[in-house]
């Protein structure tokens, strides 16, 4: 009972809190260190090759069925890459062995497929870790910790590119251009752009000593932490000025007087300033990594909200904490949080990671699916960029044969979002529901999308690359549909027939009668093992089978 009764909750506080702004981000990390999310092979021929593809093409469909909207594709690990660098080697999680390329680019094949399903695809860079010290005594010649050993800084047993060496900005910055100038990547995503934990004894003290020009240590290292941020961030907006940039922080910005949990945040602990990043205009969304719950949660969401400077702050969730072997916390501690950060203010979520969501763990992408993503959203605006939203189209025509509808380019737009028209029982007047938020190109087909049927009309709007959305279209009539007729858990529609050899103990001899809720029934004719189904007006029906021996089996219908 309880479970309904949430459900029922989350159904409510969904339909208040985007009856007017259907503007979210939904994110996932998808990790490939290691390979935790994918790929579960290496690429060594040809057919591990189509084999990696085609994985990678399930997960993007269970995040694009999830109504989700954003990917943190992780490009590049501890020092080795997923795309053609030229700065640094192939990574040996995805072809088995370092610098050798697994026969394609699995960067350019992730863009393309997450943009096939209107999914945004961030290029998350694991700034300065670059592996164990036995690692990169393994790594080939080509990884920076060999070719600049003068900017690598070993400690307790791993190696780090050195935030305090000038020319480190210069290099993960040069990264970041790489991939902003040859990929049509809609975001950088930076991840341990920190110093480690416990970096009391960091052996930094002789670069402090030539760089800290009188600063206290703890400012020095947030300075340094800042510049290479703020030097990646202007080198993507150099060239592509709306890719957006963004970082994962830890999930405590501070410590908050009152609260009894002091120590490892971002500010004091890592040396993260992050809130001082995003007043001074260098992140375009901070998604803070908050694997805590309750206490440990909800107040310090509220003092990165409070900071925000009206860029988007998205809560990472620890959906792996659902695992019994890690912290075992219940759906509930998760959809709470997804709730609550909504009445918080927070433009979306983030889930780490991928692999727990996909494996549907607890039911958590059920619930996410069927309840608290269960329409499509578009992604916000960035307001904070002057630019104008296109015009509105025109030439908007519906083809009823191919069951596509169409319009005219804009120069103006990025994509195109698809609404329909619906008129609403319940709260009265017309309602415009999302039903594909991103459309690349001028056209889109709606005959496998069942949900189709409840709407009059459709709209269509574009938007700039900015996610600045223009006004709807003009609508466009839908002609009647054929009823659909509910059955159990399957879908008829009324153009097609009942096969009466799917029936146990039926013959078509036999006859079937359906019946409305008031009594009124007629016997369909058969013709050989079919028989056909009447339009009927939407409402309750019932087909009553009369089998061999007389017996009947009821059948319900619901028609919408």
């Amino acid at each position: 009972m309880k479970k309904y009764t949430l459900l029922l909750f989350f159904s409510f506080l969904r339909i208040v809190l985007f009856a007017s702004d259907p503007h979210e981000i939904r994110a996932v990390w998808l990790t490939t260190n290691w390979r935790l999310d994918w790929p579960s092979v290496v690429a060594v021929d040809e057919k591990t090759k189509l084999r990696q593809q085609a994985e990678l093409c399930r997960i993007l469909d269970k995040i694009k069925d999830a109504n989700m909207n954003v990917v943190f594709f992780q490009t590049r690990l501890k020092g080795e890459v997923l795309y053609r660098s030229r700065f640094e080697p192939w990574s040996a999680f995805i072809s088995g062995r370092q610098d050798v390329s697994p026969g394609y680019d699995p960067l350019e094949y992730a863009i393309r497929e997450c943009h096939k399903r209107g999914l945004q695809c961030h290029a998350w860079l694991v700034c300065l870790p670059v592996g164990s010290e036995k690692q990169v005594r393994e790594f080939g010649e080509r990884t920076v910790a060999k070719r600049h050993p003068e900017w690598i800084t070993r400690f307790k047993g791993e190696c780090y590119l050195e935030p305090a060496h000038p020319q480190v900005a210069d290099y993960l910055a040069s990264i970041a251009g790489e991939i902003t100038d040859n990929y049509e990547i809609d975001g950088i995503h930076l991840d341990y752009i920190r110093y480690p934990d416990k970096a009391e004894s960091y052996p930094d003290t002789p670069l402090y000593k030539k760089y800290g020009n009188g600063k206290p240590l703890d400012e020095w290292r947030r300075d340094n932490i800042s510049r290479i941020v703020y030097q990646i961030y202007d080198r993507v907006k150099e060239t592509k000025p709306w890719v957006k940039v963004s970082s994962a922080p830890l999930g405590r910005y501070r410590d908050i007087p009152g609260l009894r949990f002091y120590g490892w945040n971002a500010y004091g602990t890592v040396f993260q300033d992050a809130c001082k990043w995003l007043n001074d205009g260098k992140q375009d969304l901070l998604v803070p990594m908050m694997y805590y719950k309750e206490e440990l949660f909800y107040p310090y969401l509220k003092d990165w909200l409070a900071q925000s400077n009206g860029r988007p702050i998205v809560p990472g969730l620890g959906v792996y904490r659902l695992d019994e072997a890690d912290a075992n916390w219940s759906l509930n501690d998760i959809g709470n949080q997804i709730v609550h950060s909504r009445t918080f203010g927070a433009k979306g979520q983030a889930l780490y990671r991928a692999a727990n969501f996909t494996k549907n763990k607890k039911g958590i992408a059920r619930l996410l699916e069927q309840d608290l993503y269960d329409t499509p959203v578009l992604y916000p605006p960035m307001d904070w960029v002057e630019s104008l939203a296109p015009d509105t189209l025109s030439g908007i025509s519906i083809n009823d044969d191919e069951n596509t509808i169409g319009w005219l380019s804009s120069v103006d737009a990025a994509y195109y979002t698809v609404y329909g028209k619906r008129r609403c029982d319940i709260l009265g007047g017309v309602t415009y529901d999302v039903l594909e938020p991103v459309v690349y190109t001028t056209s889109w087909r709606f005959a496998d999308n069942n949900r189709i049927d409840r709407y009059e009309a459709l709209a269509v709007s574009a938007s700039n690359c900015y996610h600045k959305e223009g006004k709807k279209s003009s609508d466009v009539s839908l002609k009647p549909k054929k009823c659909v007729y509910s059955h159990g858990l399957y879908k008829m529609f009324s153009n097609k027939v009942i096969n009466v050899l799917s029936l146990n103990d039926f013959k078509p001899e036999d006859g079937i009668v359906l019946s409305d809720l008031f009594g009124n029934h007629q016997k369909l004719m058969n013709s050989g093992d079919e028989y056909l189904l009447p339009d009927l007006s939407p409402g309750f029906y019932v087909l009553t089978f009369i089998t061999t021996y007389n017996r009947t089996v009821n059948q319900y219908l619901l028609i919408e």
